[in-house]
């Protein structure tokens, strides 16, 4: 089948590579392993955008401690350091910890 533009539907490209069934699980397993990983609770969410609204236009160089974020979202120091790990172990979120030491 044709359509106006010279398009074809309902047909198989014989270039197109064929995915065996072990490469369609594979493919499969995948797929559902990122969006697992991208899945976000409200918390989380909420966390990021706090981040994403400190930072610069490309997202990057959000400079906001715990304290900071617990003020500005509304949940408790310890939460905020959790979720922060939580977003770490799922690679949605890169921090570079500075620590402030005398002498």
């Amino acid at each position: 089948m044709v359509d106006a533009l010279g398009n074809t539907f309902g047909e198989v490209d014989p270039r197109a590579p064929c995915l065996t069934s072990k490469g369609y699980v594979v493919m499969r397993h995948i797929l559902a392993e990122i969006y697992r990983r991208v899945q976000t609770s409200s918390a989380e969410s909420c966390l990021l955008q706090t981040i994403a609204h400190h930072a610069n236009v490309l997202g990057k160089n959000a400079h906001i401690s715990y304290i900071a974020l617990a003020r500005a979202t509304g949940f408790t120091e310890r939460w905020v350091k959790e979720l922060v790990r939580r977003l770490e172990e799922r690679h949605l979120l890169r921090v570079g910890r500075v620590y402030n030491r005398c002498g």
